[in-house]
Formats: structure tokens, sequence, C-alpha cells
């Protein structure tokens, strides 16, 4: 079974005036299954008190969406990741992430498991702190040793994949052989960890010009049941 899977860091839609019309028809373009998205604001005072995942649930037609606040009290609203998908959403965590100093901001992880016609995946999403990001991996890792079949995708801020190791036997979309650039300043802080099982059948990046981070995708085969 094939599913394609994104990572889109959005910058809460500040280069597209807030229209949340556009970044929906940048992941309905893409023809992602999944999308993990990062840097989502929810009713926010910057955002206009707007329902963001409401609105790229509604645009995209995909029905299933789960949100988890990094910032819980921010200009009103709440700051965070989220996940969208065209499967439906079985469960779905979330947890605040460490951080090794004060000036650092609040991280957090949400974690779902997906359901794939039948298939159960399980799909992390996190926007790492770069200082913290041992630390932050290591408390992903710790959910993920009891999955079976799962991806981790994110904006990392890291570009220094040996960091990825604590993740045994899985493969990276975006690693030392075939590094992608995903934002305007050539960075390769996004990336996509896909357990052993599963196989990377292809990927890229796609700049839609509406934020400062590329979209990442993947293109998956899942094991058979």
């Amino acid at each position: 079974m094939k599913i394609r899977v994104a990572t889109f860091n959005i910058q809460y839609g500040l280069m597209i005036g807030l229209q949340y019309k556009i970044l929906a028809k940048d992941i309905l373009d893409s023809e992602a299954d999944v999308v993990a998205l990062q840097e989502v604001d929810m009713n926010t005072e910057r955002n206009h008190r707007q329902n963001t995942m409401e609105q790229l649930s509604e645009y995209t037609g995909m029905k299933y969406y789960s949100y988890a606040p990094a910032l819980k009290n921010f200009q009103g609203g709440q700051y965070g990741v989220a996940v969208l998908s065209k499967y439906p959403i079985l469960s779905a965590y979330y947890e605040q992430l460490p951080k090794t100093t004060e000036r650092e901001e609040e991280r957090t992880f949400l974690h779902v498991v997906v359901d794939v016609k039948g298939f159960p995946l399980d799909v992390f999403t996190t926007h790492s702190e770069g200082g913290s990001i041992v630390e932050q991996l290591a408390v992903i890792q710790k959910h993920t040793a009891s999955c079976e079949n799962y991806v981790v995708l994110g904006d990392f801020n890291c570009e220094n994949y040996s960091r990825f190791e604590v993740f045994p036997n899985t493969t990276l979309v975006n690693n030392t052989e075939h590094p992608l650039a995903t934002t305007m300043n050539h960075h390769s802080y996004d990336n996509i960890v896909v357990s052993r099982k599963i196989v990377i059948s292809g990927c890229h990046t796609v700049d839609t010009e509406h934020t400062d981070h590329y979209m990442l995708l993947a293109d998956l085969v899942l094991p058979q049941k």
C-alpha cells in the first residue's frame, strides 16, 4: 500500500497575509495523504483569531486533524504543531519537550495513529529546538520504541543527521548522501524519519513561496499486514 506524507512549516501564515486558503491549495497540489504542520497559530491575536486547522481542513477536504500546543497562552490563543489527514485519526497524544536553557522556546511533539485503509500508522511531528535536539529526540524515541510502523516528521532545526541515530533501524529522507534544502536560506532543517519496514519510494521538496520553508514530501510503501 502506498501513501504520501509531508512536513510543512507554515510560519503561521505570515507570508500569505493569513489567507489559509492559499496554504490549503499548496497542500492539495502536493497530493499528500498525511501532512505534519509546524508553527500553527490557533485563535491568536496575530492571526486575527482564526482557527487555522478548521480552515485548512475545510479548504482541503481533509476531514481529520489533531493539534498540539507548544505555547498554550500565546497572544490570547495557542501556537504549536498539527497533523492533517485524509484518513481517520484513531488516537492523539501530545507532550511538552525538555529544554536545556530558559531562553529556549517551549516545544512539543504530537503522536497520532492514522488508519490507512485498515493499516495503523503511527505519525509523530515536532518543531524541535536546535540547542536541545538531543534531549528532545530522546523523548520522542521512547514513544516510537513501542510502535511497529511509524514516521517522524518535522522542522528539527538541525542539519547534523547523526542526531537521528537515536531512532534505531530507520531511514532518513534528508540524509548525508542526499541532502535536500528545505528553507529559503538553503538549510536542511526539515526531515522525515521512517521505520525499518516502510520503504521510501521517492522524495522531493516544493517551494510554494508562501512560507520560509519548503514542503518536504516522501512517497512510502507500507508493509503488508
